[in-house]
């Protein structure tokens, strides 16, 4: 495990590497794509870089990461619903946090709720690959799968790259805004209005 450990660090190093060439943009994308099934270095390593030296596209750099997550999501997805049998041995020995027991723990937190489920988990620290390729596995509706991505990912993304463009006092003050709230509220209500409409039984 020792030289598996050294090979990934050495791998985040590369990466963050290439973040600073002019291939930078096109490698973070590679990567956010990439990571969303089997590749195992997290986007970070080229986002949080790249926003700090260029902050002026913090947004941009953001949204890019987060809609290639997602749509390497699709890949793993693919994975889970068509080839589980095949590759979960190599995913559980090789892949860093991809174990028999979250795969179990997910499948409870699916059942009943696969689209908050999914957004909730997208944000969390957990590794996406996870995520996508269990819900292939458990048979997750593909369009709302994606959709409760995006709305995790995305907003994740968005956080990190404001973190990175304008410090945690900043944005955590703009968290804090009458104007911050009255939008986080309406937010809610939407995502609330959507779910009714795709689940209510009737």
């Amino acid at each position: 495990m020792g030289g598996v450990k050294r090979w990934l660090e050495g791998l985040g190093e590369r990466c963050a590497a290439w973040s600073r060439t002019p291939a930078g943009f096109w490698v973070l994308v590679a990567v956010s794509f990439g990571n969303s099934s089997v590749f195992p270095i997290s986007p970070y390593y080229l986002l949080v870089p790249m926003v700090a030296a260029n902050p002026r596209r913090w947004v941009g750099l953001s949204l890019w990461c987060a809609v290639t997550s997602v749509a390497g999501g699709v890949l793993g997805w693919w994975i889970g619903a068509f080839a589980w049998d095949a590759v979960s041995p190599a995913l559980f020995r090789w892949v860093p946090g991809f174990t028999p027991e979250r795969v179990a723990a997910f499948q409870a937190e699916f059942v009943g709720a696969a689209f908050l489920g999914t957004m909730a988990l997208s944000v969390s620290p957990l590794p996406y690959k996870v995520l996508a390729i269990c819900g292939g596995v458990f048979g997750i509706n593909l369009p709302g799968f994606l959709l409760a991505s995006l709305i995790g990912r995305g907003g994740r993304m968005l956080a990190t790259g404001a973190t990175v463009r304008y410090g945690t006092g900043p944005v955590l003050s703009l968290m804090r805004s009458p104007r911050a709230m009255i939008a986080a509220a309406a937010a809610g209500v939407a995502l609330a209005a959507l779910v009714a409409w795709k689940y209510w039984p009737g």
